[in-house]
């Protein structure tokens, strides 16, 4: 065994050795990235990475970026500064073992873990309250810190206290906008824009996208998640192909869909957003990674998952077909 992931072992065993609750599958060798490796910066995206320090500052001394305390950022300010500062050093204690110094999970603890630690650099956060497309809200990413996600190796940092908990959500959140900004940037320079072109549109779509991630959350309503004939209604949308839930987690609810899951090679077909494989949900073993109250079972068939193939049936399903399904999926559990 490598020195380097003897060391990594070592430290995951301390942490559950610790009470840190850590669930470690560890992946096979086809469960790698497939992502290729990034090529060196051209001198027009190093121009951009220049200019997105200067604004966001470095993730040892970030800084409150001028206009983003609408997206939940503090404001730009010395005290705003003292903020972001704090969280990047509760970030390095807590947070750098799986997500990596920069946010990208490209540790080797992160390697020999299933599902992945996120991968801040795309901006994109799996659960959500928001609608379909929209962006994350503060309190999105405070509940996820606070609870953890069940059956992943994201354990609860609700042990935290304040001010440093606050700072820690608050530095999340710049990890995941600079991200986001950054990819969008770097995209437009190898297109042949001028960077500082390229950085200006960028950092006005970025701002606007977290910007209007404050406004539109999924509404859910008042139902009766265990009533019989509801989950019997639902078992007949879950089977209908045109609402398409078997085709990914399988009539019986394994996960493993003829739209996933290749029997005969024994492999995934879809990817994530992050180029891993897409595993649907065994939905009969009811753990999900995003709770498995109505509610949040409610939100992700609504906004489906973001950057994962489940697609969002909000604009197709009316909320009592929704609570229907919701009902179905608890009722495959019992079994």
């Amino acid at each position: 065994m490598k020195t380097a992931e003897a060391c990594a072992i070592g430290a995951v065993v301390l942490l559950a050795l610790a009470g840190v609750s850590l669930t470690l599958i560890f992946a096979a060798p086809d469960h790698e990235p497939s992502r290729a490796p990034e090529t060196p910066f051209s001198n027009e995206e190093r121009a951009v990475l220049n200019l997105l320090q200067a604004d966001f500052g470095s993730f040892g001394a970030p800084r409150a970026p001028a206009g983003f305390e609408l997206a939940g950022l503090p404001a730009a300010s010395e005290d705003g500064n003292t903020v972001l500062r704090l969280g990047a050093t509760a970030f390095r204690t807590q947070c750098l073992q799986c997500h990596g110094p920069t946010g990208r999970a490209d540790t080797t603890t992160a390697a020999m873990l299933t599902p992945r630690p996120r991968d801040f650099s795309l901006g994109m956060v799996k659960y959500t309250s928001t609608v379909a497309g929209a962006r994350a809200r503060r309190g999105d990413l405070e509940r996820t810190l606070r609870e953890g996600l069940p059956s992943t190796a994201m354990s609860s940092f609700g042990r935290l206290r304040e001010p440093t908990f606050g700072a820690l959500v608050d530095y999340a959140m710049w990890i995941l906008i600079r991200g986001e900004l950054e990819y969008s940037a770097r995209e437009r320079a190898r297109a042949g824009v001028d960077p500082q072109a390229a950085y200006s549109a960028a950092r006005k779509e970025v701002l606007s996208a977290w910007d209007a991630a404050n406004a539109p959350q999924v509404r859910v309503p008042e139902f009766d998640a265990d009533d019989p004939e509801a989950a019997r209604r639902g078992a007949r949308l879950y089977a209908d192909p045109a609402v398409g839930c078997a085709t990914c987690h399988g009539a019986d609810g394994s996960g493993r869909g003829p739209a996933v899951w290749d029997a005969e090679r024994e492999r995934w077909l879809l990817q994530d957003a992050w180029s891993f494989p897409a595993q649907p949900r065994d939905l009969r073993r009811a753990q999900y990674h995003g709770g498995g109250s109505p509610e949040n079972l409610f939100r992700r068939i609504h906004a489906g998952v973001k950057g994962t193939p489940m697609p969002a049936h909000g604009d197709r399903l009316s909320d009592g077909e929704i609570s229907d399904l919701v009902a179905h999926l608890r009722a495959i559990a019992e079994r």
